[in-house]
């Protein structure tokens, strides 16, 4: 009686231990296997689905203006292509590094005068016309600088100035009150507000 329950024992556990393994690989999707010290997920069907490196290169460093405050990544000259962007405190400019795809490194730096003190800057569509703008949070004079895309001549537009609330010190260019249109709000540190400029857009009909 002894052996027979043994054998019966060793039976259960190697019919738990197939039922183990085919549910294993019937429910479950996706696998990590180490590639080149690289996690890689798979699905069931070997399928790569994202990689991820897990560290980055040494550091690269690039001039900019005096007293950065922020920086911005998005493409600002509406090349095609991310660029850099920081708003310097104590220069009271944006400093700009284009990014050249046929060198593959950034061009020369870009500076383009605002308000006194920006605190803060946001790349966006602010006019609403498919083009990305420079748009600034300006500390002490209480104002939003915008630097508007003009494709026609690849470049800026001549400054445009907001008046918002006491020390603006962040800004945000989104559709704020869901119209389907970019407007402009800032965080204003000393009066405990939020300033938000709605956009108006005006229909221009054609004639014939």
């Amino acid at each position: 009686m002894n052996k027979n329950w043994k054998s019966k024992y060793l039976v259960y556990l190697i019919i738990i231990g197939f039922s183990i393994v085919i549910i294993s690989k019937n429910n479950v999707n996706l696998n990590l296997e180490q590639v080149n010290n690289t996690d890689v997920v798979k699905d069931k069907f070997g399928t790569k689905l994202k990689q991820a490196s897990g560290y980055w290169d040494p550091q690269i460093t690039k001039p900019v203006g005096d007293g950065p405050r922020s920086v911005f990544i998005e493409d600002t000259n509406n090349d095609g292509y991310n660029d850099i962007c920081t708003a310097n405190f104590d220069d009271d400019n944006v400093s700009i590094l284009l990014w050249n795809n046929t060198i593959g490194d950034w061009n020369p730096l870009i500076t383009r005068s605002v308000g006194n003190t920006p605190f803060s800057v946001f790349i966006e569509d602010t006019n609403n016309d498919g083009y990305n703008d420079i748009c600034t949070a300006n500390l002490i004079d209480d104002t939003i600088s915008i630097l508007l895309w003009n494709n026609t001549i690849g470049d800026w537009n001549p400054l445009i100035t907001r008046s918002v609330g006491n020390a603006p010190y962040s800004v945000f260019i989104e559709d704020t009150n869901n119209d389907g249109y970019n407007d402009i709000c800032t965080a204003n540190f000393y009066d405990n507000t939020t300033s938000i400029l709605l956009i108006i857009i005006q229909l221009v009909i054609g004639t014939h």
